[in-house]
């Protein structure tokens, strides 16, 4: 048997809480009468906003995004004695995968192949006008490969001339160039010098 609420009531229930319940009430034969309750919600427009709501405070509904900063959240690290910094040589878990790694030197991600998959908003290629599902033909003037562009990043470091870059994008060879000259960057963690080791002691075991 399916008890349903009268639609006023339901309304009344929706705009209070932007939720709805079903009471289901269950016979079967070797246990007595129990009741089912299904709760479904739908979203209010706080939450389409992205914005959770607190039942006992509204006011307190807050986005989940606080802010925007240029850098990452680093407190986990920097509060566990570390700090981030870029090397010219890849970290081990890079050096372990064998990839060809230009996410932060160029801010773009390129398989074998030269076709682009990913390009970072607002990073140096994407000001030069790449962008995903392109792929690259040569480099300085040299038929395309990872260790191609590998060597064009580091020999531009210091150096006036841009990387020059022929692409294909949908059957059109362009030119781009790239105004990069700070040579090759992976991601390392460095032990800062005078502060406690808290990764480590959560690493040690007990």
């Amino acid at each position: 048997m399916l008890q349903r609420s009268s639609e006023s009531a339901v309304e009344k229930g929706l705009a209070q809480s932007c939720s709805f319940e079903l009471l289901c009430c269950i016979r079967t034969t070797d246990s007595p009468r129990r009741s089912l309750r299904l709760k479904s919600r739908r979203p209010s427009s706080c939450q389409r906003a992205g914005i959770s709501p607190r039942r006992s405070n509204p006011k307190k509904c807050r986005p989940p995004l606080h802010e925007l900063t240029p850098e990452a959240p680093l407190k986990g690290f920097t509060q566990g004695g570390y700090r981030l910094v870029y090397r010219d040589t890849p970290n081990a878990w890079t050096a372990l995968a064998g990839k060809k790694d230009f996410d932060y030197s160029i801010a773009m991600k390129v398989r074998s192949d030269g076709v682009i998959t990913d390009v970072l908003i607002g990073g140096v290629a994407d000001k030069a006008g790449f962008a995903s599902g392109m792929k690259l033909l040569s480099v300085n003037g040299k038929p395309f490969s990872t260790d191609q562009l590998q060597e064009a990043i580091r020999n531009a470091k210091g150096a006036p001339a841009p990387i020059e870059c022929v692409v294909e994008n949908n059957g059109v060879a362009t030119t781009l160039t790239l105004a990069y000259h700070g040579g090759e960057q992976y991601p390392a963690l460095e032990r800062d010098v005078g502060t406690t080791d808290r990764l480590l002691q959560i690493a040690t075991p007990r």
